[in-house]
């Protein structure tokens, strides 16, 4: 009994840290989204600055000479966007099973010990949940999803007109 309290103990203590993990994660990539939404909005309020600039970095940092197209540099970010937003909701999903997990960790270790010693993710986390976190929570699985939906279909919208027939598809495919 004791060998197997103290494994389930020690799983569950890798668990929450890989949880903390993956948490840092999701954060880091919130900030890149972040980051890649700001420089989309740069791009659409002031597209002949943002292509000069871009081109400018490409030849003097990089040393390609080539000159790229303000819908071309569109592609790239809407393309990198989508990238790091998959990844973005797919450790949203997983930190969320991860949570359902513990919460089983907890309870069974509660009931080895018989007793509610053990709830620091579950119980006592829920418990008195803040109002603050509980906005931060809704808009991380509501609002900033909502947002992000709303700031590309406006993107695509605008720039519509300027876009030729490849540059449309494939924006509108991400």
């Amino acid at each position: 009994m004791e060998d197997k309290t103290e494994f389930l103990y020690d799983h569950y203590k890798e668990t929450v840290s890989y949880l903390k993990t993956d948490l840092k994660l999701r954060d880091r990539l919130f900030l890149y989204i972040v980051l890649i939404m700001t420089i989309l909005f740069f791009q659409f309020a002031n597209p002949k600055d943002t292509t000069t600039m871009t081109n400018d970095v490409m030849k003097n940092k990089i040393g390609l000479s080539i000159t790229i197209d303000h819908n071309l540099i569109s592609i790239f970010i809407m393309f990198a966007l989508l990238i790091i937003v998959i990844r973005y909701f797919q450790i949203n999903m997983y930190i969320e099973r991860q949570y359902k997990y513990i919460h089983i960790i907890e309870t069974k270790l509660n009931e080895l010990f018989n007793c509610q010693l053990i709830t620091r993710e579950s119980k006592s986390y829920l418990k008195s949940y803040p109002v603050l976190s509980d906005f931060i929570d809704k808009f991380y699985k509501i609002g900033f999803p909502i947002l992000l939906f709303i700031a590309i279909v406006f993107k695509v919208v605008n720039q519509w007109n300027e876009m030729k027939k490849f540059s449309i598809v494939f924006s509108l495919i991400i």
